[in-house]
């Protein structure tokens, strides 16, 4: 008798897997891992893998989640993939790719996102169709869209920044609200926190930039130290190094426009040229060394090697030539021809 008890009960019991096993086989699922898709009701093609994965999903389908607690609050989300431990943990969205540990890990109704790496678009709420990749790069966006931030930290504090491309080590680190911003380079426009329509390429470019906007900055350190300063073009090594606050410059060329701070509409084209410019405005100067002590003269045009070289104050000068009015240093000045105004 308690042979025959016996045998009813495994036979039973296979039975009981052969019915699971044909269920999960029409379903096309497949769990493993303890509470592994263990609330899978009317859902179809998914892999869950790891302890807890997809443990709360119940009608998501085509999902495939690896790893520790991957998208355990996953409920009704469809094409998604989540691979390391606690990636896209509370994800009810769609068309999601997160690869990492804790890889958009609050992620609740942003879609189309793709993010690499450890903590990548961490808090991502619902930001979506963003590409994240590299260490904590996007960790703090939440609702921001259209982005692309590639580098350690890259675009780390963004939160409500949209249509942005960040790529280097913490390039636009502490953005939380700019956007239309393409900063390329280390450091990059770290500072950038409310700027918009900047273009920043080059190591530490527009790196203490915080709200200027509508900039270009090309070059090793050019407008590293702009903050408010906006409709600036700076191309060269360390070009316009020092402006703040300074707006509507144009400054082409090694470390032309260098200690400009606050100067407006300036245009310095060459090396060295208007290097020593602070708070003077309305100034062209073109060539080497052109105007190069240039420091508060306003409304001068130097066109020269050289040429207005030891002008510092001096106001509505015009210069052309070869060191034309090397030596001027007053206004209201005219002088045409090589070494014109010399002695």
């Amino acid at each position: 008798m308690k042979t025959k008890l016996l045998r009813s009960g495994i036979l039973a019991v296979l039975l009981l897997c052969a019915i699971q096993l044909k269920v999960q086989a029409q379903l096309g699922n497949y769990r493993a891992g303890f509470g592994a898709g263990s609330n899978i009701t009317t859902g179809n093609y998914n892999a869950f893998i790891g302890y807890f994965a997809g443990n709360q999903n119940t009608s998501g389908s085509n999902n495939t989640f690896v790893g520790g607690y991957a998208g355990q609050l996953n409920v009704s989300g469809n094409y998604n993939s989540f691979l390391g431990r606690g990636a896209g943990f509370v994800n009810s969205a769609s068309f999601n790719t997160f690869i990492g540990a804790n890889a958009g890990r609050f992620n609740t109704t942003g879609s189309g996102n793709a993010f690499l790496g450890y903590q990548a678009g961490f808090l991502n709420n619902i930001g979506s169709f963003n590409s994240f990749f590299g260490f904590q790069a996007g960790a703090d966006n939440t609702q921001g869209s259209y982005n692309s931030f590639v580098g350690h930290q890259a675009g780390r504090a963004n939160n409500f920044g949209n249509f942005n491309s960040f790529l280097g080590y913490r390039a636009g680190y502490v953005n939380t609200s700019g956007s239309s911003n393409t900063f390329a380079g280390y450091s990059a426009g770290r500072g950038n926190t409310t700027g918009n329509s900047n273009s920043f390429f080059g190591r530490n470019a527009g790196i203490t930039n915080s709200i200027g906007s509508d900039n270009s900055f090309v070059g090793y350190y050019a407008g590293s130290s702009n903050v408010s300063g906006s409709s600036n073009s700076f191309v060269g090594f360390e070009s316009g190094f020092s402006n703040v606050a300074g707006s509507l410059n144009v400054f082409l060329g090694y470390r032309a426009g260098y200690a400009n701070t606050e100067g407006q509409s300036n245009s310095f084209v060459g090396y060295r040229a208007g290097r020593d410019n602070t708070t003077g405005n309305y100034n062209s100067f073109f060539g080497r060394d052109a105007g190069i002590s240039n420091n508060t003269g306003n409304f001068n045009s130097i066109l020269g090697f050289q040429a207005g070289y030891f002008n510092t104050d001096g106001n509505n000068n015009s210069y052309f030539g070869y060191q034309a009015g090397r030596n001027s240093t007053s206004d209201f000045n005219t002088f045409l021809g090589r070494d014109a105004g010399v002695f």
